[in-house]
């Protein structure tokens, strides 16, 4: 692990989410269920993180997570969207291996094509592979703007945060 220069800094966590900004990326790491409160606290953050040559976002969602409703996936689609002119491109990494995974991930995908988002926006099953497509869709400088071994660092220490009821999730 590197030693960051800056740590992340937490906007907003519960069980179910956690929510972070370091430099241009806000992290924004599901680990429940995707609640009204956590899309909230996402919009903070990019208000709240409004940087020159934009924002980059970087959604993680644990294997352990389940789809949301029909309603809460057309609340955070349109909450993505008015991010235009303040987020620069946006990386979805849905974890985890076998089927369900590779069928979320699919879901996700066909819904980002109908549901067009304003910046560049994909879909990963790894954060590294996430993090090098902000990087290079928002045409950063990697010297400049945010290595990976420091943006995977400052991910991993949001993502790890004990939840505040002390309930555990998974990886």
């Amino acid at each position: 692990m590197l030693v960051l220069d800056v740590p992340p800094r937490v906007i907003d966590e519960s069980d179910h989410h956690v929510i972070g900004t370091w430099r241009r990326i806000v992290f924004t790491i599901w680990r429940g269920e995707t609640t009204t409160r956590g899309i909230r606290g996402m919009q903070e953050a990019v208000r709240g993180a409004r940087a020159d040559g934009g924002l980059l976002a970087m959604t993680v969602v644990t294997d352990q997570a389940p789809m949301p409703p029909g309603e809460v996936r057309d609340q955070l689609a349109r909450a993505m969207a008015s991010f235009e002119g303040d987020v620069v491109s946006s990386a979805l990494v849905f974890e985890g291996t076998g089927f369900r995974a590779a069928a979320v991930r699919s879901v996700v995908s066909g819904i980002s094509l109908v549901r067009k988002m304003p910046y560049p926006h994909r879909v990963f099953d790894r954060a590294e592979s996430g993090l090098m497509f902000l990087r290079d869709a928002g045409q950063l400088d990697p010297r400049l703007d945010f290595p990976i071994a420091g943006a995977l660092d400052a991910l991993d220490m949001l993502r790890y945060r004990e939840p505040p009821s002390g309930l555990s999730f998974g990886t």
